[in-house]
């Protein structure tokens, strides 16, 4: 998963970081000191089409390749729309300014997480290896079961220690179908942020047996 990164506008101290790059859409969390977040799109932020943000050299032409996020732009967008504007959050409030307690991370990709594409996919945050672990086994089974196992290219448990796991998609298809549930995802990674693993497991339709809090993204 992509770390935070700070970011200051007019004095005020703001975090963002991208969440997922998917379906031709760039999509980056921003959020402020009280825990207000809001999800837009690349798109939204810099006003440009995916083709503008191409002769830029933001993104690869073919939509791959490294992302830059234009700094000057997401500040603009910062301080004339939440600053100054009425952009009202559209996420579940998360202090991300604390300290986590996660401290291993579950994550899959779209190509191996060490070259820098940002095409992180899915993942969670647990407090152990072994909580990592068993959210690494439900997405993987998750992706199984609904007939989606070539999506995902590259898949790995990092925590203090380092990469402790890692695996490699034999069966991995670099195009990704105009169906995939990005929404449902999304939408679950909201609620684990809102409502630990309860919230998380409920939205993906997992049993919710699990201890409270062991997921976070």
């Amino acid at each position: 998963m992509a770390s935070w990164k700070n970011i200051s506008v007019d004095r005020a101290p703001f975090k963002w970081r991208v969440s997922s790059t998917q379906d031709n859409e760039i999509w980056l969390v921003i959020r402020d000191q009280e825990g207000n977040g809001y999800s837009h799109t690349l798109t939204e932020i810099t006003g440009m089409t995916w083709g503008e943000m191409s002769e830029h050299h933001w993104i690869g032409r073919d939509g791959g390749g490294k992302l830059r996020v234009p700094t000057r732009e997401l500040k603009d967008f910062i301080r004339e729309r939440i600053v100054h504007g009425s952009l009202k959050p559209n996420l579940p409030r998360a202090d991300v300014f604390k300290e986590a307690k996660m401290t291993y991370s579950a994550e899959f990709w779209g190509s191996h997480k060490d070259l820098g594409n940002d095409d992180h996919w899915i993942g969670g945050d647990a407090e152990t290896f072994e909580g990592a672990k068993e959210i690494f086994d439900k997405i993987k089974a998750d992706y199984l079961k609904r007939n989606r196992s070539s999506d995902w290219a590259y898949a790995c448990i990092e925590g203090p220690e380092g990469r402790l796991h890692e695996e490699t998609n034999p069966d991995f298809v670099a195009s990704r179908d105009d169906d995939y549930d990005a929404d449902r995802s999304e939408f679950a990674m909201q609620q684990g942020m809102a409502h630990g693993t309860r919230g998380y497991n409920e939205a993906m339709g997992y049993d919710t047996d699990e201890p409270e809090d062991a997921f976070r993204p």
